[in-house]
């Protein structure tokens, strides 16, 4: 761990480390990659202890926000990712100078079983023309990877950045599910959710994605592994590319694979949390970092290991 606080390209102030308890403050640039990288270091850094899980609080504040007041809100925030089932979770908080909260738990991975695969394969074949399906993006989903939350946060806040997708999707999404976001807050059973709601949810998802679109042309070697375009089947993948007219055709097809990547993962953590408001806060909360990378937010990160 201290290796990683090391090389770490950021700015950080360790609060505290002793045991198993962690509390770090970051600036915001590129906190969630350093995370990441934390998290993952966890078993190693505490002796080979392979079942070993840890989750964490991370809220993310204007720098002249109370600190008493943060470490109250972070111990709440910590609190919520301990109490999901399973731990091994990570919740993050925002705290806008403005007053407005932001709110989200997750795992930080997502299991990936047969059952998803064939529903969003099914997904596929309503969204895209069997012709206009890349041999790479099906493989990918074949391959049966997991959800990682950091990654796919990672990627939004990049693509939100770089301005290659407009920030309007997410107020589209949420007029478009107000019933559905209203009904949900007092569901009690989150099985109340059913597969054809998030079938639903992932298509719209989508659209709106391939709506937003401002930028086709980008570097995907910017993005985490896991969203990078598939380096399997390399000969199929020349092939398709051979048949491809001209390279504005590729740049597009990497960008819809991308965001079906991202609609195809968002189903993923519909169908394991049953809680649609959660899933857009992660997405409001990418948007939210987007715009302030650089400026004067610091996010203060505790982690505990459990057993």
């Amino acid at each position: 761990m201290y290796e990683i606080l090391e090389n770490s390209p950021i700015h950080h102030e360790p609060v505290y480390i002793g045991g198993d308890d962690v509390m770090l403050a970051f600036n915001i640039i590129n906190v969630f990659d350093v995370i990441h990288k934390i998290r993952n270091a966890y078993p190693s850094s505490l002796g080979n202890c392979e079942n070993t899980t840890a989750s964490a609080g991370i809220i993310i504040t204007h720098y002249k926000y109370p600190l008493r007041e943060a470490l109250i809100q972070l111990r709440k925030t910590e609190k919520k990712a301990k109490n999901m089932e399973g731990k091994d979770s990570v919740a993050i908080t925002v705290l806008a100078k403005s007053g407005n909260r932001l709110d989200t738990v997750q795992k930080w991975e997502y299991e990936i079983n047969c059952n998803d695969t064939q529903t969003f394969f099914e997904i596929i074949s309503l969204l895209v023309p069997k012709k206009h399906q890349s041999i790479e993006l099906l493989e990918y989903i074949k391959s049966g990877v997991h959800v990682n939350t950091m990654e796919l946060l990672q990627t939004l806040i990049l693509l939100f950045d770089r301005d290659i997708i407009s920030q309007n999707f997410i107020q589209t999404l949420k007029e478009e599910f107000k019933f559905e976001l209203s009904s949900t807050k007092n569901v009690s059973n989150a099985s109340e959710m059913g597969k054809e709601i998030i079938q639903v949810i992932t298509i719209e998802l989508y659209r709106q994605l391939i709506r937003s679109i401002k930028k086709k042309n980008f570097d995907p070697q910017i993005l985490p592994s896991l969203y990078q375009p598939n380096k399997m089947n390399k000969e199929n993948n020349h092939a398709i590319n051979d048949e491809r007219e001209n390279r504005e055709e590729q740049e597009e097809t990497i960008t819809k694979d991308l965001l079906l990547k991202i609609a195809y993962h968002s189903s993923i953590i519909l169908e394991h949390t049953r809680d649609f408001q959660n899933l857009l806060e992660l997405f409001e909360i990418a948007r939210f970092v987007a715009t302030k990378k650089g400026k004067e937010l610091s996010p203060i990160v505790p982690a505990e290991t459990e057993n």
